[in-house]
Formats: C-alpha cells, sequence, structure tokens
C-alpha cells in the first residue's frame, strides 16, 4: 500500500513540528472525524460480515489511504438555493496541476 501524503495522516510526532501553526487544531479535527468515520463503518459493516472484510484488508490505514485517494479526486460545487453542496467524484483531477 503506498503511503499517505496528506497532513491529516501524520503522526503526533510529526504534527509536533506544527507547534503554533493554525493547522494544528484542523488536522486534528480532521483526524478525529476520519477515525469516527472508520469506526461507524467498522462496527456496522466491517464487524457484521466478518466473512466478506478481512480485517487484514479493511483497517483503519487502508481506509486511511482510500479516504486519501477519495479526496483528491472530489469536487464540491454550490448549489443555487440549497444548503449542501453537490460532491462529484471526478477521476484524474488531482493531476489538472500536472498540465
Amino acid at each position: 500500500m503506498n503511503s499517505v501524503v496528506s497532513v491529516s495522516y501524520r503522526s503526533n510526532n510529526e504534527l509536533a513540528e506544527l507547534q503554533g501553526s493554525v493547522l494544528t487544531a484542523q488536522v486534528k479535527a480532521d483526524q478525529l472525524h476520519l477515525k469516527r468515520l472508520y469506526k461507524n463503518i467498522k462496527d456496522n459493516v466491517f464487524d457484521r460480515y466478518p466473512h466478506g472484510f478481512s480485517a487484514d484488508v479493511f483497517n483503519y490505514d487502508n481506509y486511511a489511504w482510500a479516504h486519501s485517494m477519495y479526496n483528491s479526486r472530489i469536487i464540491n460545487i454550490e448549489r443555487p438555493g440549497h444548503k449542501t453542496k453537490w460532491t462529484r467524484f471526478v477521476p484524474l483531477v488531482d493531476m489538472i496541476n500536472c498540465v
């Protein structure tokens, strides 16, 4: 599995380098949110159906990697007259800077 490069997936020792930065609180909030998302899926899907979801594969590290890959390829579009945004998956959108 490839490593995740997003700051949200860094260890506490690595985050210590951000001490004093406004990013620290946001990164910690993002990490907590990701852990809650994973726990919800684990409790309601992986643990309920262990025959289809091997713990060796469907673990937090792999979930964090997949979440990072997904987030790097989505865009949120304002919806006129709505409070929520459209989230659209756009394959290869993360490569736009390479053009």
